[in-house]
């Protein structure tokens, strides 16, 4: 075991391995399938550079959205309104960002252990950036127009300059930068609030409390710009509205209500945060390989990696404390702290002679390279140039003025030349009201919202990602009000047949 561990965890195996998985990952992406937070972000973005707000038009009739969102990842859809403005309205040009921004921080990443080389060691180094970058959860985020990279890399600097002012002298500018970048990860998204929370904790464990008021006056300075379109009147109650309702329940626990029900809240997410470790395979063997290499070089982490270690865990339980709703996509932030702990206890097990753990995580690299394969195949099976099939079959509407429902990519690029509105209208619905649509409810409440044409796709592969479709599969059963005017191109269009209920 011990040969075939080394094999394995070789520099020469691990960069062929990091070799064939970047080819692999480059070629999911051309004509890569659009995602639904591509259109949901992306339509911000769309809107912002329009009009100067954030708004979602094609979800109707649920809490102002269409009018006014005043809930959303404020940097990445200003930024993402700053590339409609210099490069026009493309979906490619969202998730370019997002793999720039991805390449840039696994330079950076490099650049930070290269420079603790001798902490760390050369082995370590290479372990932790396979483990940063050979996962699905990179693969299929790293071209995906989400704020997530974005918030890990700038989580990532606000450490690196933690960790400078206790390391450097003066370290008055070091602390200051790092509250910065905090705030900055948290003006990109609610959640990035646990890089102040863990900076803040870390520098009282450290009792380096002039760090700490420099530290939370660089916080202060970018995090109150995520509230720069909210003390308008009205705004501040249509946020927190918008809040309450919001499905997902991205208030977290701040907007729980009483103390009590603050701490039953609380103590629910703890008991459930392992569900956000072992949520899909995206992350099951990540997940593994980070605890078992917790319980593996615990010692070696507390004596020469503490700080590194108490400022993981306290990422780990802000988020759940005080981030939104649990899913495996948030990981990412914590993912450049994983790596580093994965190898640090990978390297720790290579010099012993203990079998089991070796057996284990040669185990756990071999599944993480199935599951890596799986995501590519995926996505590749799925990829299709869908924004010229969406202009195709949108160029069939005889009407762009009238409203059309669709499935949410066709805003790419059907917002500068159609009125539309999304599936998704009706998911959130679902939400709100607590029941489900048949084809028949779903039709009449489209007739409700003055939806003139409806777009369904026959393709299974379609079909598959967006359950609403399902409900037209059988085309013998009634379309009323509705009837078919269009087939072709894997796509029926549905044209109503009487005024509509809101004319």
């Amino acid at each position: 075991m011990n040969q075939v561990f080394d094999r394995f965890f070789s520099n020469k195996s691990l960069l062929i391995i990091f070799v064939l998985v970047l080819f692999s990952f480059l070629s999911t992406l051309w004509n890569r399938s659009i995602y639904i937070d591509d259109a949901w972000f992306g339509e911000q973005a769309y809107w912002f550079a329009q009009e100067g707000i954030a708004k979602t038009e094609t979800i109707k009739d649920y809490f102002w959205w269409d009018e006014h969102l005043l809930v959303y990842h404020k940097l990445n859809i200003l930024i993402g309104a700053l590339i409609v403005k210099a490069f026009g309205w493309s979906v490619d040009n969202f998730r370019f960002f997002t793999l720039l921004t991805l390449a840039i921080f696994v330079a950076i990443f490099i650049r930070y252990l290269r420079f603790h080389e001798s902490l760390y060691g050369r082995k370590t180094i290479i372990i932790a950036v396979f483990f940063l970058c050979v996962n699905p959860l990179i693969i299929l985020l790293g071209y995906t127009y989400r704020p997530e990279i974005l918030v890990m890399a700038l989580g990532f600097m606000s450490w690196i300059f933690l960790e400078k002012s206790w390391k450097n002298k003066p370290p008055v500018y070091n602390s200051f930068f790092s509250g910065l970048f905090a705030g900055l990860a948290f003006f990109t998204h609610l959640n990035g609030i646990i890089f102040p929370l863990a900076g803040g904790f870390l520098l009282l464990f450290r009792k380096d409390y002039r760090q700490l008021i420099l530290f939370s006056s660089g916080t202060l300075i970018t995090a109150s710009l995520f509230f720069y379109d909210l003390w308008q009147p009205g705004r501040w109650e249509l946020f927190i509205y918008q809040m309450q309702n919001w499905p997902d329940h991205v208030g977290g626990n701040y907007l729980s209500g009483n103390t009590l029900r603050i701490l039953t809240n609380a103590l629910l997410k703890l008991s459930q945060e392992h569900q956000r470790f072992f949520w899909s395979d995206k992350v099951w063997v990540l997940s593994a390989s980070f605890f078992l290499s917790l319980i593996l070089s615990f010692r070696t982490l507390i004596t020469h990696h503490k700080n590194l270690f108490v400022y993981s865990i306290s990422l780990i339980i802000s988020h759940n404390l005080f981030g939104s709703h649990i899913a495996e996509r948030y990981i990412l932030y914590y993912l450049p702290f994983m790596a580093i702990i994965i190898a640090i206890g990978i390297t720790e097990t290579s010099k012993k002679k203990i079998a089991w753990p070796k057996a284990i995580f040669v185990i756990f690299l071999v599944t993480q390279l199935i599951f890596c394969s799986k995501m590519v195949y995926t996505i590749i099976a799925d990829n299709k140039n869908y924004v010229d099939m969406h202009q195709r079959i949108l160029s069939k509407v005889p009407e762009p003025q009238s409203l059309t429902l669709v499935d949410y990519p066709f805003v790419f690029n059907g917002l500068k030349t159609n009125n539309l509105m999304s599936f998704k209208t009706f998911e959130y619905k679902e939400v709100t009201q607590k029941a489900k649509f048949d084809r028949r409810s779903l039709l009449a409440e489209a007739h409700r919202l003055g939806v003139k044409y409806v777009i369904v796709a026959l393709e299974k592969s379609i079909i598959e990602n967006n359950n609403f479709y399902k409900l037209f599969e059988d085309k013998n059963a009634s379309y009323y009000p509705y009837e078919i005017y269009y087939e072709s191109d894997g796509y029926i269009i549905l044209r109503l047949t009487q005024p509509a209920a809101n004319q």
